[in-house]
């Protein structure tokens, strides 16, 4: 995961990154997640310290620079590749205040949905959706109505507590032209 970080750029460093910071494990794993997500603070902590180390070890040469803001930019917080690359594409496009995995709670103070991204001075939730999620297990062309609608109800439980929801796309995250155009709709460029 190193060397993707320091060869092949920031976004696939920052995708390889995440996913150990997240799980423990390198990207492209067989899918192992253990509990909730995200992770506890202190296990992003110890495998960040574990990833300081390893990049400390590799010496400078070609590709440092990119790998060390690729250790900058990750934060174990994306739950999926799409949300890693959102994340570069916020830091590239400098939008600042994006939190990530954050719980939106109700004016009584119960929890309605944890979400992928916040921009809480623009009470802005963004979510970043990939067609995953709602294939249907016996057919990935077939959509899933039960997680649509329930996705559907999510969001609309988001709205009434008075925040703004938008979503992004693998195709938005992908191209850094697109993305900026995405950003802009949302009035944050």
């Amino acid at each position: 995961m190193v060397d993707l970080a320091r060869d092949s750029g920031i976004q696939t460093g920052v995708v390889a990154l995440d996913a150990f910071l997240a799980r423990g494990e390198r990207v492209g794993a067989a899918d192992r997640r253990r509990g909730e997500f995200p992770p506890e603070p202190e296990a992003i902590a110890a495998r960040r310290e574990t990833l300081a180390e390893i990049i400390e070890s590799t010496g400078h040469g070609p590709g440092r620079r990119r790998l060390l803001t690729a250790f900058e930019w990750a934060t174990g917080l994306a739950e999926s590749p799409a949300e890693s690359l959102a994340t570069v594409g916020f830091h590239h496009l400098g939008v600042e205040g994006v939190q990530q995995q954050v719980w939106i709670e109700d004016r009584h103070g119960f929890r309605v949905a944890q979400v992928d991204f916040l921009l809480q001075s623009r009470r802005l939730v963004i979510e970043v959706d990939g067609l995953g999620k709602y294939a249907s297990a016996a057919d990935p062309n077939l959509m899933r109505r039960d997680v649509l609608l329930d996705e559907k109800e999510r969001e609309q439980r988001i709205r009434e507590c008075g925040y703004t929801v938008a979503r992004l796309t693998w195709a938005d995250v992908i191209d850094v032209h697109r993305f900026r155009r995405a950003l802009m709709r949302m009035g944050l460029l």
